[in-house]
């Protein structure tokens, strides 16, 4: 498993590489024309919505409200049986201390529901980061990243910045979802809101990140989030190799950022403290 993941992150890596052609924008015009696009679909949505504005009586409007309210109730209902059936109960509200990975073992025991020990492990665990890029076309970025992790649960909150001498484009989202326990491994999948700096609106984001603690003090981290505004796609993922020194932890990685239809990407270097 491990082996795949970092030959994924390789392949799109090479293949980001590919699609950079010399002929594309850089540095501050392609950040302009980033945004260019983006109010281009803005004014795009805007006209679509005045023309599909249509009469409907109270009546109409009462049923639909209702059938959407049913089909919500009925959602939450679903979720919240499956996360309270006695199946999933045991895994996703039993106590489990994980041990932070600065701990001075062999190998990472990170995950464990056995070996109980207060001194050396944690069940709710910080981590606070920041990690800047050079680009290959010009341009840089910073991204700052605090996730929280409690038993089954996590959440995360991100801000991202791409600028150049003068233009730059930001978002910021948070998010919240269910950790998945795999030996010396964390899965987590999530979703939340994005909000970008050009639009005035909330978007629906969602992903995956992954942290897999390898012997030596190292381990691998990888974060991924999407959201999507009418044909636009927002993706960012990172992946990158950290050295644990104490708290505190140093590493490198590749960042691929694709905002609407654009692509920055390049080395990273990054900065973590744990909590």
């Amino acid at each position: 498993m491990k082996k795949v993941i970092i030959i994924s992150v390789l392949l799109l890596i090479i293949l980001s590489s590919i699609n950079a052609r010399a002929s594309d924008p850089k540095g501050d015009e392609k950040i302009g024309e980033t945004k260019k696009r983006i109010e281009e679909e803005k004014e795009k949505a805007r006209e679509e919505e005045e023309d599909s504005i249509e009469e409907e009586d109270y009546e109409e409007d009462s049923i639909e409200d209702e059938d959407e309210e049913g089909i919500i109730d009925f959602l939450f209902n679903v979720i919240f049986e499956v996360l309270f059936n006695p199946l999933f109960e045991d895994y996703f509200f039993s106590l489990r201390f994980s041990n932070y990975p600065y701990q001075n073992y062999p190998e990472y025991r990170f995950i464990t529901t056995t070996d109980f020990d207060p001194e050396r492990s944690r069940q709710v665990a910080f981590n606070f980061s920041n990690d800047f890029t050079v680009h290959f076309d010009e341009t840089y970025g910073n991204a700052t990243k605090l996730t929280f992790n409690a038993s089954s649960f996590h959440a995360n909150m991100l801000h991202h910045i791409i600028f150049a001498e003068s233009e730059s484009l930001s978002l910021f989202s948070l998010n919240g979802g269910l950790t998945f326990h795999f030996p010396n491994t964390l899965l987590h999948g999530y979703f939340g809101g994005l909000l970008l700096d050009t639009l005035n609106e909330l978007l629906f984001s969602f992903g995956m990140s992954i942290q897999i603690y390898l012997p030596a003090r190292f381990y691998l981290d990888i974060y991924n989030i999407n959201a999507r505004y009418h044909s636009l796609w927002f993706n960012h993922l990172s992946g990158d190799v950290n050295y644990v020194l104490n708290r505190f932890t140093l590493g490198l990685g590749y960042t691929i950022n694709s905002y609407a239809g654009f692509s920055y990407h390049g080395p990273s270097i990054k900065a973590g403290i744990w909590f």
